[in-house]
């Protein structure tokens, strides 16, 4: 079921809050029961089979906890995380294993389990908050709604329990009236991003990538991954807005997990704002744990304290998007950014004036997105071959309102057919590059709403766009993972 779809605004959602408004504060939790009920609903809608390894999952980490909680071995948590690392390796990655490391030849095809990463990862993290003692097992009811709460299940924020389990309690709080009205403004800004943006941005970057062997140029290479970056961002983030948005209507606040990450002015000030939850799992419970093992073994090494970490620790985030060498190398040119970034702070090297670190930090990421978008390694090493070749600096429709050269407008297929075409595509990049920089992050705690004619009007304005556009139902980018 998606966030985007009218089973979902129309039905689903108006009867859980209705329900969920009427037994809430009741005696026996009823409202935690309820919300647990309607996620794993949620969950199987599309795919009813897959809501047992869902519930598999919850279970087994639940008694996993209880026993890592009660007897604290070391022994017991790995066997825990090694169960959760088999499931998820099993369901995505074992033709990728059986191809890489055993010369097997099959197509890889598999049919992934929906949000097998995001709950995946989320208990694991809950297993080694328990061994450090840093928060306690929960109620099997706590643990089947921390896990399958619908609004993060799919695709996040991953949420740690020792965020969300403390606001579990809160939601028998009636007084929630000023947090539901900034749930609906902050779920339609982020229905708003998908529907409206997202969603009309597909068209321009297919264009692109389907005719990568067709004459595309250097311009319209970067042109193209340029609005897929836009499409990505607003997909994700309105994605992860609505996650938020939803939270606060039952009076639970997820964390954010996107903050202007366009605006950033350095690798590392980009990966602080990109999905800032995926980067605090991978930074808490991978790469400080091997950086500090590492710096015991090794003294204080760069090598194996800064580098091989880095390394480590983007190749496996780079995994977790697919079971294809192509998100390897998306992790790796992440990767590769953050060391040079680092090293060059590490030295003292003199500071970059913002705009060319801004284009550095954009020009490093729009290359690691060829390999996200691309559907396989050549096509996109050629796409990036174009992309740093500018000796066909412009394809002739660029110019053909202006020059009548025959043997140009010959000479290659148009990607972009006319004048025209080109003049809308940068009208519509510009509105939306404007739109990704000056969209204020609704979803941070720090973000305050007003009860004016102002933001009452644009709410109406933002559910009248996002409602005309519902009728497409574009999938979110993010649930393939």
């Amino acid at each position: 079921m998606l966030f985007n779809s009218e089973i979902f605004l129309y039905f689903f959602l108006p009867l859980c809050l209705v329900l969920f408004y009427i037994i809430k504060g009741s005696r026996y939790r009823l409202e935690t029961l309820i919300l647990s009920f309607f996620s794993l609903l949620f969950y199987a809608w599309d795919e009813p089979k897959w809501l047992i390894l869902l519930l598999i999952s919850i279970v087994s980490n639940y008694f996993f906890a209880h026993k890592i909680y009660k007897d604290n071995r070391r022994y017991i948590l790995t066997i825990g995380i090694i169960f959760n690392i088999s499931l998820i390796a099993w369901f995505k990655y074992r033709y990728f294993i059986a191809n890489t490391f055993l010369g097997s030849n099959i197509e890889n095809n598999l049919f992934i389990p929906l949000a097998i990463s995001f709950f995946t990862f989320q208990q694991i993290a809950f297993l080694v908050d328990i061994y450090d003692k840093s928060i306690k097992p929960l109620k099997f009811l706590d643990h089947l709604f921390f896990v399958s709460f619908f609004p993060q299940l799919i695709a996040g924020p991953i949420v740690l329990a020792k965020d969300i389990v403390p606001q579990i309690n809160k939601m028998k709080d009636k007084q929630i009236i000023n947090s539901f009205i900034l749930g609906v403004f902050v779920f339609f800004v982020g229905l708003f991003k998908k529907v409206f943006l997202a969603d009309n941005l597909v068209p321009y970057v297919n264009i692109g990538f389907n005719n990568i062997y067709n004459a595309l140029t250097f311009i319209e290479a970067w042109s193209t991954i340029s609005m897929f970056a836009l499409q990505l961002y607003f997909d994700f983030s309105g994605y992860s807005d609505m996650a938020v948005g939803l939270g606060l209507l039952f009076g639970l606040r997820l964390p954010i997990n996107f903050n202007l990450p366009y605006k950033s002015k350095s690798i590392i000030d980009f990966w602080k704002r990109w999905h800032i939850t995926l980067t605090k799992f991978f930074t808490f419970y991978l790469y400080s744990p091997l950086s500090l093992y590492m710096s015991r073994v090794f003294s204080n090494n760069l090598i194996f304290l800064l580098i091989i970490p880095f390394l480590v620790t983007f190749i496996l985030s780079g995994l977790w998007h697919g079971s294809d060498w192509k998100f390897v190398f998306f992790g790796l040119v992440n990767g590769v950014g953050l060391i040079v970034n680092h090293l060059w702070k590490f030295y003292k090297m003199p500071k970059l004036p913002y705009i060319l670190g801004w284009l550095l930090t954009m020009m490093t990421i729009l290359v690691s997105f060829v390999f996200f978008r691309a559907n396989n390694m050549e096509e996109a090493m050629h796409f990036l071959s174009i992309m740093f070749n500018p000796s066909i600096f412009f394809s002739p429709h660029w110019l053909e309102q202006y020059i009548d050269i025959k043997f140009l407008k010959s000479a290659y297929i148009p990607l972009f057919s006319s004048g025209v075409f080109t003049v809308k595509y940068l009208v519509v990049f510009l509105f939306s590059f404007t739109l990704a920089l000056k969209i204020p992050n609704v979803a941070s705690i720090n973000f305050k709403l007003k009860y004016n004619w102002y933001y009452a009007s644009l709410l109406a304005i933002l559910i009248l766009f996002s409602i005309i556009n519902l009728n497409k139902q574009v999938s979110f980018i993010y649930f393939q993972f």
